[in-house]
């Protein structure tokens, strides 16, 4: 008969992978659903006036300047949040190397910034955009820079007792 840990251990591994790089992709998935017809700036301006509507929410002025600095926020926080992600993940599965992982999560956020923007390119309500190209990636590298000095992975532990206090 099999030993029922060690059955165990591939859902674990299975687990750990889907915490570990679930998010990144989840949000890269978003990021390019956005870039088409439905982040276009005629809906995210009509939610804005919507929220506007709301008496219990903060009175907005839904001028274009506003609105336009509203999606450049956006950017930045939605690039900072995936460039976090990759490198969670990185550290996770890979927690030798500090540096190489922020290479290769500024080249990934720069690879999906491209991908938005080639997408924006082919929708007539998009309008393609270097600039946010260069705010995305400029995002990304600023939040993975941070967050490699920052932030502290937990350990990954090998054997049956992987991810708990072992008994003792």
């Amino acid at each position: 008969m099999k030993n029922p840990q060690v059955l165990a251990r591939p859902a674990n591994e299975l687990l750990s992978l889907a915490k570990a790089w679930g998010p990144p992709l989840l949000v890269s998935l978003v990021i390019l659903v956005l870039a088409g017809d439905l982040g276009a700036g005629k809906y995210t301006l009509k939610l804005m006036q919507w929220l506007q509507t709301q008496p219990y929410l903060l009175r907005l002025v839904p001028d274009a300047e506003f609105h336009t600095c509203l999606r450049k926020v956006a950017h930045l926080v939605v690039y900072s949040a995936l460039s976090f992600y990759f490198l969670r993940a990185m550290l996770m599965h890979r927690p030798t190397s500090r540096k190489r992982p922020v290479l290769w999560v500024v080249v990934i956020c720069l690879s999906v910034a491209l991908l938005d923007e080639g997408r924006q390119s082919t929708i007539p309500s998009r309008v393609a955009s270097m600039m946010d190209v260069i705010l995305d990636t400029t995002a990304a590298a600023i939040c993975a820079g941070c967050a490699v000095i920052l932030y502290q992975p937990a350990p990954i532990r090998s054997g049956p007792w992987r991810g708990k206090t072992p008994p003792g």
